[in-house]
């Protein structure tokens, strides 16, 4: 674990913490994936429902917290991947996402994200 009075952890060094999103849902903070030419700050939470992950954005900018917009499809809980190395060395990265409906269907979608300097996180 890296605390901010740690001065020999090996990690970020966090200058300031400021909130990004507002309310009463969980952001899933195991992947976060930020545009930072366009400030923005793609994540996976359960606003809509506990029980569907979705993906979702965010600005950067101040004043924070912002809004977020929901960029997947209510309905359906989204396992959510970005292509890391292609997101690295070229201008655009791919969304892999599998949703599960409450039928029980899967519905695997690819989305393909056009993007430039997106860095993984």
């Amino acid at each position: 674990m890296i605390t901010d009075d740690d001065a020999n952890a090996v990690g970020p060094n966090i200058i300031s913490k400021e909130a990004i999103t507002a309310g009463e849902w969980e952001v899933m903070g195991r992947k976060i994936w930020v545009d930072e030419p366009r400030q923005l700050v793609y994540f996976v939470g359960l606003r809509e429902t506990p029980l569907e992950r979705h993906l979702y954005a965010a600005s950067l900018a101040p004043p924070r917290p912002h809004s977020v917009t929901l960029l997947t499809s209510v309905g359906h809980s989204c396992n959510v991947d970005i292509d890391e190395v292609t997101s690295y060395t070229l201008a655009w990265g791919f969304l892999f996402c599998f949703n599960i409906n409450q039928h029980n269907t899967n519905i695997k979608s690819l989305y393909h994200l056009s993007l430039e300097y997106f860095l993984y996180y």
